[in-house]
């Protein structure tokens, strides 16, 4: 069903304390799976399961997230044109949360954290948090595709999220809806990587066409 991927940041025993701690929220999943690997696309197109997991190597997530997310996600009613459901992002410590990002606003450009939720109910955003999130395979491994990637994108965590979330709103461009990227605001995925709930000078190349989505999705 799901695999989940530690990325390798060559501290042996962050990831063994990483791998018990994870192992226990996926024993019970059927068929899921956890691998290290020293790049997160390593993973894309070995692995067999419907749906992929990228997370750090010293990351923490609530209890029952991949049985919940998992589930939460099967459940949406869009569910055959949902490409992530991702979660509130605690950074370096559980009360400091941010909710996804926007791109931009009336004062500031760039990528903007959310720190405040909106709903209780799990709801679309602009831009996830991708570490930690449920991603589709089938969308994934169209995007990876068709993207060119730019070398050490995945050393920029906002970066990284940013051009997978804006890629998947914009696969799903003519049909009205996107393929979505969505927020559980219920659960919660740790990093310890604190400039990711800074205003990040990121180009985020949105089209008209996927601005005209977010507006329809009131995001």
């Amino acid at each position: 069903m799901i695999t989940v991927v530690i990325k390798n940041n060559g501290e042996e025993n962050v990831i063994k304390l990483t791998y018990s701690n994870l192992w226990r929220e996926i024993k019970d999943i059927p068929g899921a799976e956890l691998i290290v690997e020293n790049d997160w696309m390593d993973a894309v197109f070995k692995v067999k399961n419907d749906y992929i997991c990228f997370v750090e190597a010293d990351c923490l997530v609530t209890s029952g997230y991949f049985i919940s997310q998992l589930g939460l996600m099967k459940k949406n009613k869009h569910f055959r044109k949902m490409a992530v459901m991702s979660s509130s992002t605690a950074v370096s410590r559980w009360d400091n949360k941010i909710y996804g990002y926007n791109v931009g606003n009336k004062h500031m450009d760039g990528v903007m954290p959310n720190k405040s939720k909106v709903s209780s109910q799990p709801y679309p955003v602009e831009i996830a948090y991708i570490p930690g999130s449920i991603i589709r395979m089938s969308m994934l491994g169209r995007l990876i595709t068709d993207m060119e990637l730019a070398k050490g994108w995945q050393d920029d965590l906002v970066y990284f999220s940013t051009m997978l979330s804006i890629g998947f709103w914009s696969q799903g461009v003519g049909n009205g809806i996107g393929n979505m990227v969505y927020i559980n605001p219920n659960a919660s995925y740790c990093t310890t990587e604190d400039y990711v709930n800074d205003i990040a000078k990121i180009d985020a190349g949105v089209s008209e066409q996927t601005f005209s989505m977010f507006r329809s999705q009131s995001i």
